[in-house]
């Protein structure tokens, strides 16, 4: 049915997010052409949102596997190094598939100053997917004009 439609799919490894590594590979299983791989962790809210590089090597060996391309969600600069370092061990292949996750209360604010920031710490070879992630207290970044962006705010607004 794939051949049929050009439809992406794209799963998440973070079900009910910090579950053992096992548990947050499950979806690689179904083998669909993206998956999400969070390229470091990240505070939310009252707590951490853990990433840590074992789990990384592990779900970047897994995705090779299984022809999965990482969807490489970037929080914040480190992020991106974290991917670099990754891609430059043979463990991420080129072209990476960077999706900026900007505007978290933790996380890089939502600015055009900080995305271009980002953008310019990123190779030419790449794929580019970015969304604004509304939250209320960056109600400051957000009265400005939406980019526009290929993916909604994560909580819809």
């Amino acid at each position: 049915m794939r051949e049929q439609i050009d439809l992406v799919l794209c799963l998440t490894t973070i079900p009910g997010r910090n579950l053992p590594t096992k548990e947050r590979l499950i979806p690689l299983e179904l083998e669909p052409e993206l998956a999400s791989f969070d390229a470091g962790s990240i505070n939310l809210g009252k707590g951490v949102f853990s990433n840590p590089q074992d789990f990384l090597d592990k779900a970047a060996k897994r995705m090779k596997e299984k022809g999965v391309k990482p969807e490489i969600e970037i929080f914040d600069s480190g992020m991106i190094v974290t991917a670099l370092r990754m891609q430059q061990k043979g463990k991420l292949d080129e072209p990476l598939h960077f999706q900026f996750v900007l505007g978290t209360p933790w996380g890089a604010p939502a600015t055009h100053k900080f995305f271009l920031h980002l953008y310019e710490h990123i190779p030419k070879k790449i794929d580019l997917v970015y969304h604004w992630d509304r939250q209320e207290s960056f109600a400051d970044v957000h009265d400005r004009p939406d980019p526009g962006g290929p993916c909604q705010g994560r909580n819809g607004r």
